[in-house]
């Protein structure tokens, strides 16, 4: 069973073969896929009757090869369809498959076990193993893994990309605890129009000084509209940071000692902080 990425996969294309039998006797009946980028289809490929002629097979399977290309490949049958692609490569035009896969079914497992209803999701499994026509079922496996991802990682929008380097028990943790702590754009930018924008991003003191130099004379207040993705960001990342200590930690079977940063100097990297360290900690 391929390892469930801890994090929504945006680029990626969907496979689905119609076959019977295992290797190394199989026949392949029908193939689709479908490429998508950014969440959204761009691309279709499908053979209704894929040739058992050896000529006609090699130029098909070098069709579907050029289709995936290096996509991380979704399909339902991991254990079934990786074997097979991988002999119809080797056999057909002796080529490697070695494309990244993501089991379909164990997503939807995870988030079975994630949601507090999951019935609409059985619903929805069971109207698609209904499906027979080999492109709506790769369609229907797209719209069921994006659902699916949003449900488990959606929360990670707007927090730093080291999330998705957790193991599973730190990863479920921070999204149990991190979907209300996130700091909003709309909310940062409601505030900064009022002049409390560093008070909505945990800054009171820089905030005071903020409002007592009136915007710095409107630069100060010019150039964090320009900076408010990026305060926001750094908000998001000490929040994130400050959630992750208290995470039950997970053994890894690593040299290298693996954390996140906190926004922390370390005491080798550099010594005493200058004035302005000093009074931008001050004015946090």
């Amino acid at each position: 069973m391929a390892q469930l990425l801890r994090r929504r996969i945006y680029n990626y294309t969907v496979l689905t073969l119609d076959k019977e039998g295992s290797i190394p006797d199989f026949e392949i009946f029908s193939a689709a896929a479908i490429r998508v980028r950014d969440g959204k289809e761009v691309a279709t490929y499908l053979c209704p009757d894929f040739p058992t002629d050896a000529k006609k097979r090699t130029e098909e399977v070098n069709r579907l090869r050029t289709f995936i290309g290096n996509d991380m490949v979704i399909t339902c049958d991991i254990s079934g369809m990786t074997p097979v692609m991988e002999s119809l490569y080797m056999n057909s035009i002796e080529a490697f498959f070695t494309n990244a896969t993501l089991d379909l079914l164990t997503v939807e497992e995870e988030v079975e076990k994630s949601v507090p209803d999951p019935k609409p999701f059985h619903e929805r499994m069971s109207h698609f193993r209904r499906v027979v026509e080999p492109l709506e079922r790769a369609r229907g496996m797209r719209e069921i893994y994006e659902e699916d991802a949003k449900a488990l990682f959606g929360y990670q929008e707007g927090y730093p990309y080291w999330l998705c380097s957790l193991p599973y028990e730190e990863e479920r943790y921070m999204a149990k605890r991190l979907p209300s702590k996130r700091k909003k754009f709309w909310k940062a930018l409601l505030c900064w129009m009022v002049g409390c924008h560093y008070f909505y991003l945990g800054h009171p003191r820089r905030n005071i000084l903020y409002l007592l130099t009136l915007g710095g004379c409107f630069l100060w207040m010019l150039s964090d509209l320009y900076r408010l993705p990026v305060l926001l960001d750094v908000e998001n990342g000490r929040i994130a940071a400050e959630v992750y200590k208290n995470a039950p930690k997970v053994n890894r079977p690593s040299i290298i000692r693996w954390a996140p940063y906190t926004g922390e100097d370390s005491a080798d990297e550099g010594g005493r902080r200058g004035l302005m360290s000093g009074l931008m900690h001050f004015f946090r």
